[in-house]
């Protein structure tokens, strides 16, 4: 089910079908968010969870018990429940269930809120522990924009720009495991805070970002200055992606990542997860901005 929300300066529309954010508009009908071409990728803001990327074959061992899950969890193809809906905010929810504990198998909720305000959106994450058991989880954002915005643009007039001077690289994605090969880096921010978009960014999959200064990072056209921006803070990675050649570009703020090529098996190991104790919860957000 599609679900439109606006405070009359954005409009948003929200499939509860992995309570995914479909389209970002603005008050003259400027589509900012990628529309799911599939001759390029079909997702448009897909929510990751409890995973963030790959697994190895996409298996993994909790508690030493044999799981399969697909890359970016269950969240994304599981339909979420409506729980609040205002004119300008919704509230989805993700329980566990029978399926769900065959690739997972925990008790929980996950809450997802969207919310706009002025010319922003907030979507907001509340993951609930329901379990006797500590839980291990990872959590991600995964929006598409569309780059350029407009058709007669030029998509390398367009930069990333992070709001502080950064120094980090990127290590390689190996393309046919899904996976993180943790000792292959290439250079992604060299004291500088901006990257000049180009589709070769991307051909070798993602940058995977650590270690950032900045929270909030923009993506905008140089010469007219539109654009979008997207603040993190509680994120501990970011993700940037373009599916090969596309007009869209991800901005993907992540709790942890794909799994490491030196890393074993056990979900309780992967870099960044969480462990969320019995009835305990931990709230996440990040933020849209239209320029």
């Amino acid at each position: 089910m599609i679900l439109q929300l606006t405070n009359n300066k954005l409009y948003i529309s929200i499939d509860s079908l992995g309570a995914q954010l479909m389209s970002l508009r603005d008050l003259v009908g400027t589509e900012y968010l990628w529309q799911g071409d599939e001759k390029y990728w079909k997702g448009r803001s897909p929510i990751l969870f409890p995973i963030v990327g790959s697994l190895k074959n996409k298996k993994t061992y909790i508690d030493g018990l044999e799981y399969t899950m697909p890359q970016h969890g269950l969240a994304r193809i599981s339909e979420f429940k409506l729980k609040k809906n205002l004119t300008d905010s919704a509230v989805y929810t993700f329980s566990s269930n029978d399926e769900t504990k065959k690739s997972y198998p925990f008790d929980f909720e996950l809450e997802v809120t969207y919310s706009v305000s002025d010319f922003s959106l907030i979507v907001s994450f509340c993951v609930i522990n329901k379990d006797s058991k500590s839980m291990p989880f990872g959590l991600g954002g995964h929006p598409a924009f569309n780059i350029p915005i407009f058709s007669d643009e030029n998509f390398e007039n367009y930069k990333i720009k992070f709001e502080k001077t950064e120094n980090c690289d990127s290590p390689v994605v190996d393309q046919k495991l899904c996976t993180i090969i943790s000792k292959e880096r290439i250079s992604a921010l060299d004291n500088t805070n901006f990257i000049n978009l180009k589709h070769e960014l991307f051909y070798n999959d993602a940058l995977v970002l650590e270690n950032l200064k900045s929270r909030s990072v923009s993506m905008y056209s140089v010469e007219t200055g539109r654009g979008i921006k997207m603040d993190f803070d509680g994120f501990d990675y970011f993700g940037i992606w373009q599916a090969k050649d596309a007009p869209f570009v991800c901005l993907e703020p992540w709790t942890s990542t794909a799994t490491l090529d030196v890393e074993d098996d056990d979900l309780r190991h992967k870099r960044g997860i969480i462990e969320l104790a019995p009835g305990e919860t931990k709230e996440f957000c990040y933020k849209i901005t239209i320029l």
